[in-house]
């Protein structure tokens, strides 16, 4: 069963209430948050969830692109906690709920667009994958994930400088360039649509067809609570 379990965003908890400075001062600020809505593209009328919302600094930026819904949820009491004044502050209404990147309490196809920015690489392996196939469910059959996270490296100084993060379980994948791998093993088909650093990479995936039409895949649930 899924828990709450969860590396905190900045690894160690003493340090989440600056969360949100420290990311500024490693290059995750405005530029990026720029960068994120580019990848997103148009969202006026769409559901959209964002699946490890921190802080809310992304959903902060939404109020003009007019999504129909917006959603975060994030295992991580006291970043949501720093979501909430955010999201008011910004004139942006959204429903912000504790819970598990792979256990999302939500029934098959609510969402039209799921983001994922920087939380992936918290996740271990098995997580990953069970990740990826909960959100590919959430997902209308013609809805987009947009998945936001470390990659492999782009020159031979950066891979220099970042093989030390190869060593660690979460983000080893990343490092070896395993995410277009591990969307296409969940169900997706997926392309690059931007790099940030030289170690950020941006992909868009879309669900791809599994099943008999009418039949559900594995592990739906219509019926699950909202």
């Amino acid at each position: 069963m899924p828990s709450h379990h969860f590396i905190p965003g900045a690894r160690f908890r003493f340090l989440t209430p600056s969360y949100d400075r420290l990311s500024r001062l490693m290059g995750f600020g405005e530029r990026f948050r720029a960068f994120e809505l580019r990848a997103l593209g148009a969202l006026d009328g769409k559901r959209v969830l964002d699946v490890g919302c921190g802080t809310g600094a992304l959903l902060a930026e939404l109020r003009e692109a007019k999504p129909a819904r917006l959603v975060g949820i994030d295992p991580d009491p006291a970043m949501l906690a720093q979501a909430e004044p955010k999201l008011r502050a910004a004139g942006v209404t959204a429903e912000l709920l504790r819970g598990s990147a792979d256990a999302l309490p939500f029934p098959d196809g609510s969402f039209d667009v799921v983001v994922s920015s920087l939380m992936f690489h918290h996740l271990d392996g098995p997580t990953k994958r069970a990740a990826l196939r909960e959100w590919r469910r959430a997902l209308a059959p013609r809805g987009a994930l947009v998945l936001v996270d470390f990659g492999a490296p782009r020159n031979a100084m950066l891979r220099a400088v970042l093989w030390p993060l190869g060593l660690f379980e979460h983000v080893a994948e990343n490092m070896r360039g395993r995410l277009p791998a591990l969307l296409e093993e969940a169900g997706f088909t997926c392309s690059e649509v931007g790099r940030y650093g030289g170690v950020v990479v941006a992909l868009a995936a879309t669900p791809r067809t599994l099943t008999a039409p009418g039949a559900r895949p594995a592990g739906s649930r219509l019926g699950a609570p909202r």
